[in-house]
């Protein structure tokens, strides 16, 4: 049996560590799998049989730990593959992909394979030296990798044009597991509005607070944890929106959580492939996400072009599009969606019927003819 390492952050509560989670419920069957982590924060489950070795007990991410953490995660990294000499190293995100790609040459009877999850020209514009710095080495670590995949075509292509990367590139999307149970769409009108993501600047939540106070019939659950709790809550007490607005914090029942909703809102100002809106969809819940790069118009809508006016809403194939910060337009697509039982019950159809083309097995085929191919 082959030996495979998977290379990542950690198994937190991310959209990544969950599609790694997935994966790794078919991989132990074809291979002798190790999970090499920069921290031991373990959120999703990991099958029995996959052995794990980390480098820091914790995910707390200070600055001396991220200054030191790629020059350390390449001695130990590269200690570990003369060690165990694995047949293929997959890693996910920016520093075990960098680490990767940097130990490659040295290693050339391994088949390294890289995994960019976000939108890098959004995800990595940070100023000055620093930022300067990161995307120079991402294009140089990334192009010494043997393959390199990603979640959304908008990925690739903007990997190659604003990071020249001349790697081989493929698309393999994030897998979902089907829940026996779906939501159930009711004629009343609905007012429980559902969101999913980190607290974070890229995730937008504000959008979703500025919308609420326009929707005066509707409360707001989201799911997530972040640095930005305490600005959340500070925000929704000067709206005057504490009492309809729950955080409840992570929860590792992510769909038992969010089909208890009945409209679910991505408000993103950029995503790789999101996990939440699959999972929204699998459950049957009519979904409204902003048109951000890249996942969402490959989810909703086929990655067809679609024209949106701003303050207004599109309807796709499979949900509601609204653009990027788009406080009017939100507001008029859950208003939509509420005042109009047949569209909820259709787009929950949809939704279900998107979700099917997305099952693991399916997924986890391609993965698998990616991994088999010859260095």
């Amino acid at each position: 049996m082959k030996k495979l390492t998977i290379f990542a952050m950690s198994m937190g509560a991310g959209g990544a560590e969950k599609v790694i989670s997935l994966f790794l419920k078919e991989l132990i069957k074809d291979y002798e799998v190790t999970l090499f982590l920069f921290y031991d924060s373990i959120h999703h489950p990991i099958p029995d049989g996959v052995k794990i070795i980390s480098l820091y007990p914790s995910s707390q991410n200070n600055w001396l730990r991220r200054l030191c953490s790629i020059p350390k995660g390449i001695l130990a990294y590269a200690r570990f593959l003369r060690k165990t000499r694995p047949d293929i190293s997959l890693s996910f995100l920016y520093r075990p992909n960098v680490v990767s790609g940097i130990l490659a040459p040295l290693f050339p009877h391994i088949r390294f394979i890289i995994s960019e999850r976000n939108y890098a020209s959004i995800e990595y514009a940070r100023e000055g030296v620093k930022g300067w710095a990161g995307r120079v080495l991402l294009r140089w670590a990334y192009n010494r990798a043997d393959t390199l995949f990603s979640n959304s075509e908008h990925i690739n292509k903007d990997l190659r044009e604003h990071f020249h990367l001349t790697l081989p590139m493929s698309v393999i999307y994030n897998p979902i597991e089907l829940p026996k149970e779906r939501h159930n769409v009711s004629r009343e009108y609905p007012t429980r509005i559902v969101s999913v993501g980190r607290f974070s600047p890229i995730k937008n939540h504000t959008l979703l607070f500025q919308a609420l106070r326009h929707l005066p019939d509707h409360r707001l659950t989201i799911w997530g944890e972040g640095g930005l709790r305490s600005e959340y809550e500070r925000t929704l007490a000067e709206l005057g929106l504490s009492d309809r607005v729950s955080l409840p914090g992570n929860t590792k029942h992510v769909l038992d959580e969010i089909k208890q909703g009945e409209l679910f809102v991505l408000s993103s100002i950029s995503e790789g492939f999101p996990n939440v809106l699959l999972e929204a969809m699998s459950v049957g819940l009519p979904v409204i996400a902003t048109n951000c790069l890249s996942g969402p118009l490959e989810m909703l809508n086929e990655n067809e072009p679609i024209d949106i006016e701003q303050g207004g809403f599109a309807l796709a194939k499979y949900g509601l599009m609204i653009n990027v910060s788009d406080t009017k337009g939100l507001v008029s697509a859950v208003n939509y969606l509420s005042d109009h039982y047949e569209q909820r019950n259709f787009y929950s159809q949809k939704a279900l019927e998107r979700a099917e083309q997305y099952t693991l097995p399916s997924i986890y085929k391609q993965l698998k003819a990616l991994i088999e191919e010859p260095i």
